[in-house]
Formats: structure tokens, sequence, C-alpha cells
């Protein structure tokens, strides 16, 4: 089991100092650093990425991807050519996980994000996208086990997205995909909004399940609510799960992030700077301490 930590974590900025960064998570503790992939796959940014992938071996940790795809590249589209772009991206996208020996891709990487659908969706019709998705999906990921990545789909909550929104849907779009590298991703804060019961959702999800984001419900950091952590825990050491647990925590307003996830007050009480990383290591030794209460460590 990996625990790790998130790259906007105390910034609210999409552009962020990745040595800088790797160097906070190595300092604090973390086994792994979850980073965004999009500027990687740009025109230069395979060479930007190899530095940054050698220097996280250098300081003992992990690095994960994470976000969603492209507009262009959306596989949840209508458009043929869109999934097709979709599918290449992807095979580029695990080729160079590979080369930087990124191990874990996570968010929703079928489609781009947030995906907010304004517009009646009958049942009928969302089957047949299920469907279409899974079909687009289970070829993009055809290179994951030869490049060592497990894919892991993250479950969002109704706000951000429209397919994929509770354990059972997830669960089932895994299975449809049918590749033993595609895997289950949970966040306990859109779990909160969507589940009926956070342990029931865990063993659905049971050995599929691979990566976690934590936070507790207001996405403050773990041990600062009243979240289930200990149904939480217990429903993990019963799956067995032995995969990544990143910190996700979103506190800060007026920045990048904010705006696309509804920031609108300073959830965080006006700590900046040392104090963001006093609290985020905090966090790390309550999650270790739960972990290691349940079993799980």
């Amino acid at each position: 089991m990996k625990f790790g930590t998130h790259y906007l974590i105390g910034i609210n900025s999409f552009s962020y100092d990745p040595f800088g960064t790797i160097d906070r998570a190595a300092r604090l503790g973390f086994d792994a650093l979850e980073i965004p992939f999009g500027d990687l796959m740009a025109g230069g940014g395979e060479e930007r990425g190899l530095r940054i992938a050698d220097y996280a071996n250098k300081k003992g940790i992990k690095l994960a991807f994470c976000g969603g795809f492209p507009e262009e590249c959306d596989m949840l589209s209508d458009d043929a050519a869109v999934r097709e772009n979709g599918i290449r991206y992807m095979h580029n996208l695990l080729l160079l996980m590979q080369k930087m020996d990124a191990d874990l891709l996570v968010g929703c990487h079928y489609t781009k994000w947030p995906v907010r659908r304004t517009e009646t969706l009958s049942l009928a019709h969302k089957e047949e996208l299920v469907e279409r998705t899974a079909e687009a999906y289970r070829l993009a990921a055809q290179p994951a086990q030869e490049c060592g990545v497990t894919c892991a789909i993250e479950t969002l909550n109704r706000f951000e997205a429209y397919l994929l929104n509770c354990s059972e849907e997830t669960a089932d779009f895994v299975d449809r995909v049918g590749n033993p590298n595609v895997k289950v991703h949970f966040d306990t804060f859109h779990m909160n909004i969507e589940e009926d019961s956070i342990g029931g959702a865990i063993k659905t999800a049971g050995t599929r399940l691979a990566a976690l984001h934590v936070a507790e419900r207001n996405r403050r950091f773990p041990g600062m609510g009243d979240f289930c952590w200990d149904e939480f825990f217990s429903a993990l050491k019963q799956v067995g799960f032995d995969g990544y647990m990143d910190l996700e925590v979103f506190m800060l307003p007026e920045g990048d992030m904010s705006a696309i996830i509804g920031v609108w007050r300073d959830i965080s009480r006006g700590v900046r700077g040392k104090e963001f990383e006093q609290l985020e290591a905090r966090s790390l030794e309550f999650l270790k301490d739960k972990a290691a209460q349940h079993g799980l460590i």
C-alpha cells in the first residue's frame, strides 16, 4: 500500500513546480505524488517528463498521473473520430508513463472533465453510452499491461460527470472493459455524495479497487472532520486493498481549480504555506494510524 499526495495541495494554480512538489512529498514522508499529464503530452513534454521522473526516483517518490482527457480526445463523444483520437491519446499516454516509470493512472480518463450535462438523459440512452464508451476504452487500454500501468477509473459525483456516478456503475464499466489492468478509483468526497454506504461501496468494488482519493466530506484534510474513517478502513481491510491512497484536498478559493469544483470560500480558514504542510503531515500520520489500527499496514 502506498500513501501519496496531490500536486495541487496548498496551491491554487495549475502552474506548479514539479521538482519543488516532489521535494515536499519526500520531506513529508509520502510514497507517491500525483501529477497532471496534460502538459507532458504536449509538444516537448516527454523530455521534461523524463527529467521529472529521474528527480522523483532520486527522491524515492513514485509518480502517478491524474486527470481527464482533452475535449478532442473524449471517448464519451458521439463523434467516432473524436473517440479514435482518445484511443490514440491513451496509447501515447501509456507509453509516456512506461518511460517515466509511472504505474498508476487515475481520474476520468475516458472523457473530458468536468462533464456537466444539462439535457435529459434516458436510462436506455445512458446504457448505449456506457457500452460504446467501454468499447472505446477497451481498445485504448490494450497496452496498459505491457506498459506496466494500472488504469483506475474514478467514480465522480453527479455534478461533475454523468456516466459513472456510483460504485455499481464503475465496477460494471470495469467488468465490461475486461482488462486486468483496468480498475476502480474511489474518492471519499464523491462517495459521500453518491453512495448509500461507504463500506458497501468498497465491498462492491472488491478487488477491482486500486486507487483512492481521500479527504473529509468538505475536502478538508482527513482527520479534520467526521467522515466515517473506521468504516472506510475496515472495508478496505475486508477487500484486501493494497493500492494507492492519495490525499486530494481542495480548500483554497480564487484559483484555477476552485472555479471548476466550486470552492467559493476559504475552506482552509486562513491556512497557507508551512501551515498547510503541517496539516498535510498530520493528515498522513492520521491515515497511517487508521491503516495500522485496521491491519492494512
